[in-house]
């Protein structure tokens, strides 16, 4: 979205990702202190992850935010991720 190209369900699931984070530690994943940085963070992939972030959390987050959105899971398919399986009953 950020490069004005088309985009489907997928950025829901990008979306989703910085959810999480933000669910988990209270503050995004890429905010600086200039938009310009912010920016630059994000199409980077720059994400740092406290220390009391899960092994299947981190890959969760990761996977979700996949800047190739055909690299990135769909919605659905994140109901058999490992950190997902752990919270719910299927």
């Amino acid at each position: 979205m950020l490069r004005g190209e088309q985009h489907d369900a997928k950025v829901d699931v990008w979306t989703l990702g910085i959810l999480a984070y933000e669910l988990a530690t209270g503050k995004t994943p890429f905010e600086e202190t200039t938009y310009s940085d912010t920016l630059a963070r994000i199409v980077e992939e720059h994400i740092t992850f406290p220390s009391y972030f899960s092994v299947e959390l981190k890959r969760f987050i990761r996977r979700c935010l996949q800047k190739d959105p055909k690299l990135r899971p769909t919605a659905s398919s994140l109901l058999t991720d490992p950190f997902i399986k752990k919270y719910i009953d299927t």
